[in-house]
């Protein structure tokens, strides 16, 4: 029904990029997926060709865009991205 429609379908798991492929064969058509948590972007082969991913690289299941940047380490310690963007000074003063 929702293919019918032209109504896009974005899949947002847990699962890692090889089940959200297992799953797409299940479904049998490949859609968007915010995958681990959020931690990634999935966007299967194909789909959305002209929009430019400069984060992408590129996998056997498309192109996997990160939506989290990795911790600083530092001193012994991990600083992680909450923690850092608490540290960081606003854009525009105010």
């Amino acid at each position: 029904m929702l293919r019918r429609r032209g109504i896009p379908l974005v899949l947002c798991t847990s699962k890692t990029r090889a089940e959200v492929a297992a799953l797409w064969a299940e479904l049998g058509s490949e859609h968007l997926a915010v995958i681990e948590d959020g931690a990634g972007l999935l966007v299967p082969s194909g789909l959305l060709p002209r929009v430019p991913l400069s984060t992408a690289r590129r996998t056997a299941h498309g192109r996997l865009v990160p939506l989290t940047v990795p911790p600083v380490v530092g001193q012994g310690s991990v600083v992680g991205p909450l923690q850092r963007k608490a540290e960081t000074p606003p854009l525009t003063p105010g």
